[in-house]
């Protein structure tokens, strides 16, 4: 059995993030290509269009996880790296608040929109990652700022629901 490195490890991840980041931005922009050579199309079957823009998000994070969860067990005994991987989540978990305030501002341009719904959508799959992180974690700190994200996903999710069943509305 060959025995790999924590630098050869980390660097093989770096590229698995990299692949994964490359067929995502040719998966979206062949579907923006659909978009522009199919508009009839795309107008007259908006729901199933938006279905199978909600399933290529649903997968494009899928595909994250899977290479975030390659991650975990490489990072489990190293307490810097999964120091910096836990800020990194409070990151990612910050996105979800900003998704949502982006979608409501009026005017910009359709992606951002777009975007941000995605990142919405993946809110679940965020929180299970989050979740394993924990349970991963041996780290105290690192165990915190997870919980951190946690509840930053956890509470935006609770926000933009209560947004939507019109908790929000005055008068």
């Amino acid at each position: 059995m060959i025995r790999l490195s924590q630098r050869t490890k980390l660097g093989l991840v770096a590229a698995a993030y990299a692949g994964v980041v490359a067929l995502s931005v040719l998966l979206v922009l062949l579907r923006c290509l659909q978009y522009k050579l199919h508009p009839d199309d795309a107008e007259q079957y908006g729901g199933m269009w938006a279905g199978g823009d909600l399933m290529l998000a649903l997968f494009i994070a899928g595909l994250l996880m899977l290479t975030t969860f390659f991650l975990i067990p490489i990072l489990r005994n190293d307490e810097p790296g999964y120091t910096n991987y836990s800020k990194a989540l409070i990151g990612i978990a910050l996105t979800s608040p900003f998704a949502i305030v982006l979608t409501a501002l009026p005017g910009g341009p359709w992606w951002i929109g777009d975007i941000c719904i995605s990142r919405l959508f993946a809110a679940p799959l965020a929180i299970i990652l989050y979740f394993v992180s924990w349970v991963a974690s041996g780290f105290r700190g690192a165990r915190r700022r997870i919980v951190i994200a946690l509840l930053i996903e956890v509470g935006t999710i609770a926000v933009s629901m209560a947004l939507l069943m019109g908790f929000g509305r005055h008068g």
